[in-house]
């Protein structure tokens, strides 16, 4: 048996787990100082990202589809003690993508590792076949420690597949697991398999280390580690504060210059995308919800804290609004409205330059201002034309008075999505209307609550007035974005490829009228200024 005073292998796997929050794009830069960091580091493998078969959709980086000219650019740049290693999403593969993606890895790849679940390993084991017939050796991440933290019996597939796995790892998912907990199932893991058991800790209750030197104690002889703790959700145990606890108990020689630059360089990358544990994480951890849940929730940037939590509990399912209001279709002004220009406001800073162009264009065309949110209204707050204000997510619990004044201003109306909804999300009284989105369906759901995204929550209410024209403004798109601008352009793209639908009143085409990043045709406000004058 092993103890915290005993040598052991650290898996640094920064760039695999934390490419969660940059869909695996990384600067060349940044991985230049990582690598000469690890590379100075007692670290056992280096594993580097996915392998992955191709998917229909959606954007992942070079880290997630890994090539080998990649790969065998990274091998050149670790010791030869050194492995480097992939990871398999056990979901996500088969034997023939397998065999296919393996093909190529032998000289170049030391290590293939599964994420599997625990009803998977069985099938896991027999996929890790054709890779050992490679001469590639194979490890199983045995995810959702919670749910067979009291039951070792689910790891004995394994006692008997000593010739095909050569690494069995025990991953805490939810970031719930007490260190006692760990250290019987570690115990009792090291006894059941011929394995060597490893451990990878999630932070959510701040409990990644503690939980790890109690997996030491316990005979584990492996530890999962990323730089600043960079993982899904609430991230990982440290490599630095696992690296200095060696440094103390085993001392190698290694120097803390290079890694201190690493670290100073995904503390930027933190600053910028904010992986750690918060209160949302600690209650998912404790509870044993989904990391994707609760980044899901955190990425909209459309709820308050507390409500993110009630959500995640379900404590909230009993206290939601359900009140069901009119469709904006039916209000007057709306019906008086109909084909007419619309014009969508985002919440751009390019709003602040082209707001009074936008007025004099709506008051040659008898365009209707949609506002996507509140964050420009006070642009056409002295406009006295229709305008709508959508409300999406808990908006309206964060408006000053003087936004809230602008909605109880003649010719205004207030769209909010259809129920349940949180209580206070909409105001309690004026010209509240629903969106026609679809009823609340699976797609718009995130916990309890009817989600919809602003700029979808718009063109639903621009279906209501039919125009002949839908045009944008503010949409300015992002150069650099955070996590959650990033969510919010993946919404906004979105939304626009819906918006591009022929059969939509409109026939589909939609315009920016102000310069914008989205892939979206672009027509100048001063260029339809000209056009109505003429």
């Amino acid at each position: 048996m092993n103890t915290s005073n005993a040598p052991f292998s650290i898996v640094d796997c920064t760039l695999r787990d934390g490419g969660y929050y940059t869909n695996w794009d990384f600067p060349d830069a940044l991985v230049d100082t990582y690598l000469e960091a690890i590379r100075a580091l007692p670290v056992r493998h280096v594993e580097i990202g996915y392998r992955a078969p191709r998917r229909a959709s959606g954007y992942l980086g070079r880290y997630f589809f890994l090539d080998l000219e990649t790969l065998k650019g990274i091998r050149a740049r670790l010791r030869p003690d050194q492995g480097l290693a992939v990871m398999f999403n056990f979901k996500e593969v088969d034997a023939d993508t397998v065999s296919e993606l393996t093909a190529d890895l032998p000289g170049t790849v030391d290590l293939v590792r599964f994420a599997c679940p625990p009803e998977g390993i069985a099938d896991c084991i027999e996929l890790g076949r054709i890779i050992k017939a490679r001469g590639i050796k194979v490890a199983i991440n045995v995810m959702y420690l919670t749910k067979y933290a009291d039951d070792v019996s689910v790891l004995a597939p394994l006692a008997g597949a000593g010739d095909v796995i050569d690494y069995v790892a025990l991953v805490d998912s939810y970031g719930g697991v007490m260190p006692a907990q760990v250290s019987g199932i570690v115990r009792a893991a090291v006894e059941l398999l011929p394995q060597p058991v490893g451990f990878h800790g999630h932070d959510n209750l701040s409990l990644a280390f503690a939980n790890s030197l109690a997996a030491l104690e316990a005979g584990a002889t492996m530890l999962d580690a990323t730089i600043t703790g960079m993982g899904r959700g609430a991230g990982n145990l440290k490599t630095e504060l696992i690296f200095v606890h060696r440094e103390m108990v085993a001392p190698s020689g290694a120097q803390y210059g290079r890694l201190a630059s690493a670290v100073d360089a995904f503390e930027a990358l933190q600053r910028e995308y904010q992986w750690g544990t918060n209160l949302a994480y600690m209650v998912s951890g404790a509870a044993s919800l989904p990391q994707a849940d609760v980044m899901n929730w955190l990425g909209t940037r459309r709820y308050q804290m507390g409500s993110i939590i009630e959500a995640l509990r379900q404590d909230g399912a009993s206290n939601l609004d359900t009140a069901e209001h009119p469709p904006l279709a039916g209000a007057a002004p709306v019906r008086d409205a109909r084909g007419r220009p619309v014009i969508v406001i985002g919440g751009g800073e390019s709003i602040a330059r082209h707001a009074p162009a936008l007025i004099a264009y709506a008051r040659r065309s008898g365009a209707v201002f949609l506002h996507s949110s509140m964050r420009n209204a006070q642009a056409f707050a002295g406009w006295e034309g229709l305008q709508i204000f959508c409300l999406a997510g808990q908006e309206y619990t964060r408006l000053d008075a003087a936004q809230i004044a602008l909605l109880e201003q003649e010719n205004r109306l207030i769209v909010c999505p259809p129920p349940p909804r949180f209580q206070g999300a909409v105001p309690a009284k004026g010209p509240i209307y629903q969106s026609g989105a679809a009823q609340g369906g699976d797609s718009l759901r995130l916990g309890p609550v009817t989600d919809e995204p602003p700029l979808d929550l718009a063109i639903d209410a621009a279906m209501a007035i039919a125009p002949d024209r839908l045009y944008l403004a503010g949409f300015d798109g992002y150069a650099s974005a955070t996590l959650s601008q990033q969510q919010n352009a993946r919404d906004v793209q979105a939304a626009i490829q819906r918006a591009q639908d022929p059969a939509l009143p409109w026939g589909g085409r939609v315009q920016s009228l102000t310069p914008s990043l989205y892939d979206v045709d672009a027509v100048s406000v001063y260029a339809e200024i000209q056009i109505d004058r003429d």
